[in-house]
């Protein structure tokens, strides 16, 4: 009866042993991009938008101005892609790069641009008012 059992113990752990092995070889197919963001002031970047348009992923980064781009396997082709980040105030940057399975570093630096600033515009009106009273141009955008 012992003998059995260890007979099982052993199976499950050779069984174990290489399931576990066969993950690790299917994750290393994956293309991970990890890299931070930093200014030109060295200060790290929050909420930039990390971009790989060729494969259309995206990720914004975090308040430590890290990401992490995941590429699953089988679009992991060794192709010529392109980095792309960008954030409201700064002029975009970009790094073209070969993507293979593995892990990649990439870190960027974008400087600002305080001509960017007017991309972003929120006006508002407390209450309503007639369009010939308005200082200002009133469209609508479908």
């Amino acid at each position: 009866m012992t003998h059995v059992r260890r007979g099982w113990w052993l199976t499950a752990a050779c069984s174990a042993a290489a399931l576990l092995g066969g993950a690790r070889v299917a994750a290393a197919q994956d293309a991970i991009v990890r890299g931070r963001i930093i200014t030109d002031r060295g200060e790290p970047l929050a909420a930039a938008n990390v971009t790989i348009e060729e494969l259309r992923v995206s990720v914004s980064t975090g308040a430590d101005g890290r990401y992490t781009l995941f590429v699953p396997a089988a679009r992991v082709r060794g192709q010529d892609v392109v980095l792309r980040v960008r954030a409201i105030g700064f002029k975009p940057n970009s790094k073209a790069l070969k993507l293979i399975a593995g892990e990649l570093a990439v870190d960027l630096t974008l400087a600002y641009d305080v001509n960017l600033l007017e991309a972003v515009v929120v006006t508002g009106v407390q209450q309503a008012t007639e369009a010939a009273k308005v200082p200002f141009a009133v469209s609508h955008v479908d």
